[in-house]
């Protein structure tokens, strides 16, 4: 579930006095991100990377020709 890691750190910073930091943000979003990768469809993946490998050969091809 994509909103566990948020319970559990408002749970801790409430019960436990932890305190957010700027690495604890960054750790939460590093999590989120990686729960929404993993929870998207093998085809929706393999899309976005042949289109993110399209542009990136096109931006390469215009620096050549440069």
């Amino acid at each position: 579930m994509l909103i566990t890691p948020i319970v559990a750190l408002a749970v801790s910073s409430l019960f436990e006095d932890d305190h957010w930091s700027v690495y604890l943000s960054l750790g939460l979003s590093l999590v989120i991100s990686g729960k929404l990768l993993a929870q998207l469809k093998p085809e929706t993946l393999a899309q976005a990377y042949n289109k993110l490998k399209m542009v990136i050969n096109k931006q390469q091809s215009g620096l050549k020709s440069r």
